[in-house]
């Protein structure tokens, strides 16, 4: 689901600034190959997916030059730091990063924290300060507006997070009265002459 999403993210921001659609498609797609060791992040996991990833593209039939370009892709997208070298780079580090953002950014955030054994203030954290940050690192306009609109979201989310704990104590109010007959009987006319 992640890699559809990236892939869609990435042809998008294509449309509009251009780039190699074909080097953008195939290096989301194998962009998170080294995930599968889930000891390494960030720049290592971008490292061993391009280790993984490079047999793949030669196999598929991908020149040397273009299985090299792919490989730099991947490479560079993971460093919310850095500033990629290519146009298809920073492509995919947006693409990448706008899956994590609003709804499916706190879901990622709490599978990520459940696989790591981190506590719930580190999930707050992470959504209070990193993904802000992240928004900001973003590298085109779309991709903030678009980031900024889904973290909308999550301050909904946080805010109903720091809500206190209160139990409704005050027994309802008023009664609840119904009228029954067939058709034609009054009821209507009887709720009205009530109310």
């Amino acid at each position: 689901e992640h890699l559809r999403r990236v892939v869609t993210h990435g042809l998008g921001l294509q449309k509009i600034y251009g780039g190699d659609s074909e080097v953008i498609t195939a290096a989301a797609i194998l962009h998170d190959l080294g995930r599968t060791n889930r000891q390494l992040r960030g720049k290592e996991s971008a490292l061993e997916s391009v280790r993984l990833a490079r047999p793949l593209l030669e196999q598929e039939g991908f020149s040397l030059e273009k299985t090299d370009f792919i490989c730099q892709v991947i490479a560079e997208h993971d460093q919310p730091e850095a500033r990629p070298a290519t146009l298809e780079g920073r492509i995919l580090k947006d693409a990448d990063f706008l899956d994590g953002f609003g709804a499916r950014g706190i879901l990622r955030s709490l599978l990520w924290a459940g696989e790591r054994g981190e506590a719930v203030s580190q999930v707050i954290e992470r959504l209070k300060v990193k993904m802000p940050a992240r928004i900001k690192g973003l590298e085109f306009p779309e991709s903030r507006k678009m980031a900024e609109r889904q973290y909308r979201f999550v301050e909904l989310f946080l805010s109903f997070l720091e809500q206190p704990p209160m139990l409704e104590t005050e027994p309802v109010a008023g009664k609840y009265i119904v009228f029954e007959g067939i058709s034609g009987t009054g009821k209507e006319t009887q709720a009205r002459k009530l109310e």
